[in-house]
């Protein structure tokens, strides 16, 4: 009887019996050798396997010490980054007031360039974060004490919020710093990122008639601004909204288009001839505030503050304005005409 080997592929064992002498032992060692030879490919292929798995480990093993390699030197380059920035950073705020104005709005744009550069960073650790939030408000803070500390001399004729200012006008490094604050304003994303700590910018009783700040965005910052000047400034689609205290500033024939001003604190603020058309001035202070000839086409009013406040001659037809309050269509409201009428400039306003 022939006897098969239950999972085996080797060939069955001869019988005992019919052989002749000597065939039986080399029948057996041929199963021995047959035996032997699978087994050796067993070991082989076995071998193999444990060689393609050491091969992958290792591409496995050398791809993430590349990686992490990778990262370690793009921290060094950032760490490296952020340093030199904030040494440069540090060195131009340093000398804000040093030289002319030429040189000092120089400076202006070098800050702008390295407050930009820091907050484009990736910054892997706290500590790194923490100091760029540092940086960003020093900056913020140093820009607006050059703001308020060199403004134009108040003379007879010409003070904060009255008189014609002078020809001159605002000298280029407060021009150019006013630029940078606008540019900062709007890494918001970034800043916020780095801290919940809302920044504060002072730029109360500061001197920026006549300035371009359209798009600025003061809503996600604590603002201060009371007795600002800001006649005759640009402010198109300004963002002012929420925490903003403008109380008492002057802003007589000013851009403010579209901006938002709902819940700004604009109590006594002299409003007279500001182009407030769509503006959205829900919610707001405008207390003892002097509108008289501005421009409230599509402007919202609705839950205004308005105490005392001076809404006469007013162009175009407003939401949310008191009863009994009409505006004038007699003429179209101008800009120009109301930046050349000298009685927006010549007398200080209420309360000054």
């Amino acid at each position: 009887m022939k006897v098969k080997r239950r999972g085996s592929s080797l060939p069955p064992s001869p019988p005992t019996e019919g052989w002749k002498p000597g065939e039986l032992e080399l029948r057996n060692r041929e199963v021995a050798a047959a035996e032997r030879t699978t087994r050796s490919q067993r070991w082989v292929q076995l071998v193999q396997a444990l060689a393609v798995a050491a091969a992958l480990a290792s591409t496995f093993v050398a791809a993430v010490a590349a990686r992490q390699s990778n990262e370690a030197a793009q921290a060094a380059a950032q760490a490296s980054a952020l340093q030199n920035n904030d040494s440069q950073l540090t060195s131009a705020i340093s000398s804000l007031d040093v030289g002319d104005s030429t040189v000092r709005a120089a400076r202006m744009l070098l800050i702008g360039k390295e407050i930009t550069g820091i907050m484009t960073l990736t910054l892997p650790t706290s500590e790194a974060r923490q100091d760029a939030y540092s940086d960003y408000t020093t900056t913020l803070q140093a820009l607006s004490v050059l703001i308020r500390t060199q403004t134009t001399p108040a003379t007879q004729e010409f003070g904060l919020g009255y008189g014609t200012p002078p020809p001159s006008g605002i000298s280029i490094d407060i021009q150019y710093a006013d630029y940078a604050i606008v540019r900062m304003l709007e890494l918001s994303e970034q800043v916020s990122a780095l801290s919940d700590v809302r920044p504060a910018l002072d730029l109360s009783n500061g001197e920026l008639y006549q300035q371009n700040l359209s798009g600025m965005n003061l809503s996600w910052i604590n603002a201060f601004m009371v007795g600002i000047d800001l006649r005759g400034t640009a402010m198109e689609s300004v963002d002012l909204s929420s925490r903003d205290d403008l109380a008492s500033s002057h802003l007589q024939c000013t851009d403010l288009r579209d901006a938002h001003l709902q819940g700004a604190d604009l109590e006594y603020a002299n409003l007279s001839g500001a182009d407030l058309a769509g503006a959205d001035l829900q919610g707001t202070d405008l207390a003892g505030a002097n509108l008289e000839g501005a421009d409230v086409a599509r402007a919202n009013f609705s839950g205004a503050r308005d105490g005392h406040a001076k809404l006469t001659a007013m162009y175009g037809t407003a939401i949310g304005l008191p009863p009994g309050v009409v505006t004038s269509t007699a003429q179209p409201f101008s800009q120009l005409s109301c930046l050349a009428n000298s009685s927006y400039w010549d007398a200080p306003p209420r309360g000054f």
